[in-house]
């Protein structure tokens, strides 16, 4: 899975399962990602960018997960892979989108969230997230987007996802 989501002719060296790890399936995951989200047991990391005189630019906001009820906040290096294979990622980034967005309008910080490109590709994601940009003005004039480096391969939907989303003030950029 972590081979499908890298990048293109991009090679993933595995040197196995860690003494005492889990194996699960593509069932398991599903449920695990699909439980997250629909219980709301997601957050955003909130890390400071800032520019060279040290204001802050954005906060860089990675969507956490909470697999396991009680469990820790999980970083999508440990399911977005998962996510991307399970057809569960641009549901996933629709909900970081809205957490960005719900926080910004709370605290008026601007805030960049990942896109994947497996999102892009999804039918309706480009516009599912202009409709919701297009609700909140505000905050999407305070919002970021950082598109997985693999979304450069489907030009026409980088493209028009740019044209539709920076007409909102939204700025865009490659991870």
């Amino acid at each position: 899975a972590q081979a499908e989501d890298g990048a293109a002719f991009g090679v993933e060296v595995s040197s196995g399962v860690p003494p005492g790890a889990t194996v699960r399936g593509e069932q398991q995951w599903h449920a695990r990602l699909h439980g997250a989200w629909q219980a709301g047991r997601a957050a955003l990391a909130a890390l400071a960018v800032r520019g060279p005189d040290g204001g802050l630019l954005h906060l860089d906001c990675p969507l956490r997960l909470q697999l396991e009820l009680d469990g820790p906040y999980e970083p999508a290096a440990q399911w977005r892979a998962m996510a991307v294979r399970c057809r569960l990622v641009a549901q996933l980034d629709l909900l970081a989108l809205e957490l960005a967005l719900v926080a910004t309008r709370a605290d008026g910080k601007p805030r960049c969230v990942k896109v994947a490109a497996a999102s892009l590709a999804s039918s309706g994601f480009i516009a599912e997230v202009r409709q919701r940009l297009n609700a909140a003005p505000a905050e999407a004039a305070r919002l970021s987007f950082d598109l997985a480096e693999g979304a450069v391969l489907q030009g026409a939907l980088v493209r028009e996802a740019c044209a539709q989303w920076r007409a909102l003030g939204v700025r865009i950029g490659i991870e």
